[in-house]
């Protein structure tokens, strides 16, 4: 069955919509559809519940939201959850903003009070999609929305939870996730913990702490130094041997057969 809606009478449970000018380059396209666009549940209480089309929802919402158009209507007596299921899957197989994506898995997590392994059993998505969606809410604000943003979840989380970090330090390498002379990266990170874990000191009040952090899990530099101890002529202990000698040398003055080792 047809009927002729618009975005005012159809319910989403995401609040993400385009600019205007996004939506207005597809608004055109929209309204000379002669076929539905957007398939909607109708419940027991009338709503009209969109399960597919959403980028043509967005359109149309922030276009023309008064506007009419086909769509395809299908009777239904879902409950929320499962009709946000359906909705969440639509998300992906039309590949839509991933802030749409974002919202409906939290939706899912924090007003249905469903987990990620259920939430990926009932829809087909995997778990560690989902998962990549969700930064722990105690992560301050601002970087959980540069960390969705930027696809950076996973890392922020990892920081979240080492425990061989201070809470000064942690909220220094969020920063530096995102800072573009630094951009801390999976591996640099784990070089970072492997630092500290191996007793190193690190000072994230410092006024050069970003530097400092890019030198520590500048990986390359660090090989190159110890590849060129390696090759050096004489090698690096050949000092600290030349040192010992000659203290030995000093504490047995009166020896006149003492020894200096050549290399």
């Amino acid at each position: 069955m047809v009927k002729y809606l618009s975005a005012n009478e159809i319910k989403v449970r995401h609040q993400y919509l385009p600019g205007r000018n996004t939506a207005n380059k597809k608004y055109p396209i929209v309204i000379k559809s002669e076929r539905p666009l957007m398939h909607v549940y109708e419940d027991e209480d009338g709503n009209y519940l969109l399960f597919k089309g959403i980028d043509v929802y967005h359109t149309l919402k922030v276009s023309n939201n008064s506007y009419k158009v086909p769509c395809q209507i299908h009777c239904t007596t879902l409950n929320l959850y499962d009709w946000t299921i359906k909705l969440l899957q639509t998300s992906y197989n039309e590949n839509v903003y991933w802030k749409v994506k974002y919202e409906l898995i939290k939706v899912l997590i924090n007003e249905d009070n469903k987990s990620s392994v259920q939430i990926s059993r009932d829809s087909g998505v995997d778990i560690e999609e989902i998962e990549k969606h969700i930064v722990d809410s105690k992560v301050p604000d601002h970087i959980q929305n540069l960390a969705i943003k930027n696809n950076k979840e996973k890392l922020i989380n990892e920081i979240y939870k080492e425990k061989c970090l201070t809470e000064v330090c942690k909220s220094l390498l969020y920063e530096a996730v995102f800072y573009e002379e630094t951009l801390l990266t999976d591996t640099k990170f784990k070089l970072f913990k492997k630092y500290i874990k191996s007793g190193f000191k690190f000072n994230p009040l410092a006024s050069n702490a970003l530097k400092k952090l890019n030198q520590i899990v500048d990986k390359d530099t660090a090989l190159k130094f110890y590849w060129s101890s390696l090759n050096s002529d004489p090698p690096p202990y050949f000092y600290r041997s030349f040192y010992l000698t000659i203290l030995d040398i000093n504490r047995n003055k009166e020896n006149k057969h003492v020894k200096i080792q050549t290399f």
